[in-house]
Order: structure tokens, then sequence, then C-alpha cells
């Protein structure tokens, strides 16, 4: 006897104790909290870079300065000389003159190491050495106060709403570790064929067994845990400290933000 039997077989939650929704939720809130870490590390290469831009011009400028107090002392120094060798000064003024020139050169080799470090900085963020940069305008829009600064930035850091979004994301996987307790309910529908492929029968009672049959199951399941070791109940305090960890590192990220946000204004005001 020849048969062919296929199946098809559905089953669809009806409620599942919010596991997956809560999972599905969370999942939502932390790919938020990547798009603000994202946002966080755009911000912090932004600054960098701009902090190295403005290096570089300041060490140039401080080595023009020193380079043209170096030239003005070495004449200084020539004039003491002169003026020594005719008896208007004495050795001390020329002892004080080249000590002069001296320092002056000593700030001179210091601001020249300093500019070599601003631009290999500027190299390492940017990918290339900096040439004819241009003072950036003054910037538009900047807060009145520092307490306008610190409410601007408690409501748009990003690094704060990543910690805001991943304390969200925690306390949705303590809901879905909750669900793991409660009674589940799913509704299934299972369908099964078998075809003889002409091979079922008798030639003396044509027709008595059928080449093709199927059959057919629909109903409802009901699952309630009833002892489960303790695993739902550990799991879900495993995530309530989870949730108080991101909580805290959201109280922490705070902290910080308002710390550097009145240590920059308090630069700028300076």
């Amino acid at each position: 006897q020849r048969s062919a039997t296929g199946q098809v077989s559905l089953t669809v939650p009806i409620y599942q104790g919010g596991a997956t929704k809560n999972g599905i939720r969370g999942a939502e809130t932390r790919d938020l909290a990547g798009r603000a870490s994202l946002r966080g590390s755009e911000s912090s290469l932004f600054s960098q870079v701009t902090a190295a831009y403005m290096d570089v011009i300041l060490q140039e400028a401080v080595v023009g300065l020193n380079t043209n107090n170096v030239n003005v002392l070495s004449v200084n120094l020539e004039s003491t000389r002169d003026q020594f060798e005719i008896g208007s000064l004495t050795r001390t003024d020329v002892a004080q003159s080249e000590a002069r020139l001296a320092l002056a050169q000593g700030d001179l080799r210091t601001a020249q190491s300093n500019l070599i470090s601003a631009r290999e900085r500027y190299v390492q963020l940017v990918g290339q050495a900096p040439e004819n940069l241009a003072p950036p305008p003054p910037l538009p829009g900047l807060p009145g106060s520092v307490v306008e600064a610190v409410t601007v930035a408690s409501k748009n850091n990003p690094d704060l709403i990543a910690a805001q979004e991943n304390a969200a994301a925690a306390g949705l996987d303590t809901a879905a570790a909750g669900a793991a307790r409660l009674p589940r309910v799913n509704l299934f529908v299972n369908g099964n064929g078998t075809d003889y492929l002409g091979s079922a029968g008798s030639s003396l009672f044509p027709g008595a067994v059928k080449n093709f049959t199927t059959t057919a199951q629909a109903g409802a399941q009901i699952t309630i845990p009833l002892y489960q070791g303790g695993k739902p109940a550990a799991q879900e305090r495993q995530a309530q400290s989870r949730e108080s960890q991101a909580l805290e590192q959201v109280v922490a990220t705070e902290r910080s933000v308002v710390q550097q946000v009145r240590a920059a204004y308090a630069a700028w005001q300076a």
C-alpha cells in the first residue's frame, strides 16, 4: 500500500501574562537608548574636534607671540651690552637682560612643543594635518544663565537620555520576568491529510475505503504553572536588581551632566 501524508498546525497565543509584549517594548526601548548613545558619541567627537581645532589656533598664536618676544629681547640684550661697553650700565643689567632672553627662549620652546602636540591631536581626530585654520564665528544661542544651561542639558543631553531609556527597558524586563509566573492561553488548529494514491480499497467492494482522508482539530490550551522550583522568582529578583542599577546610573549620569554644564559655563564666563 502506498500513501502520502501532510499536516498543518497553527498555534495563536491569546494571553501570555505580558511576557512577549514587555519583551518587545524592552527591545524597542533599548533601540532608542542605542540611538541616544550614538548621538552622545557624535557629540563627544564634535566637541573633541572643535577643541583640537581651537587649540591649534591658540598654540600657533602663542608661538608667534613668544617668537616676537624673543626677537625683542635679543635686540634689547644687544642694546644693553652696547651701553655696558660705554659704561652707562653695569654687568648686573647685562645679566638680567640675558636672563630675560633665556626665559623667553625657554617659553618659546615650550610653546613650540605644545603646538606640535596640538597638531598631532588634530591629526588623530580629523585624519589630516591642519592647514590654514580660520577662527570660527561666535557661537549663537548660548544660554543666558547657568540654570538655563542645566535645564537645556537635562532635556537634551544624549548620555542622560540613553541612561533613562536603559532604565525604562530594565523596568520592562522586570515586568516580563514576573509574567513567567502567570498562566498562559493559546488557541490551536491542527489539520492532517492522507492520500493512499489509489492503493486503498478492494476490487470486490470499490469505494468501501477512501483513498484520501482528512482530520482536523481545534481548541484552546491553558497552561497554569504550579511548581517551577523558584526559577521565575529568582529571574524577577535579578531583573529588579538590574532595574535598580539602571536607575542609579540615571542619577549618576544626571549629576555628571549638571557638574559638566556648570563647569563649562563658568569656564566660558571666565
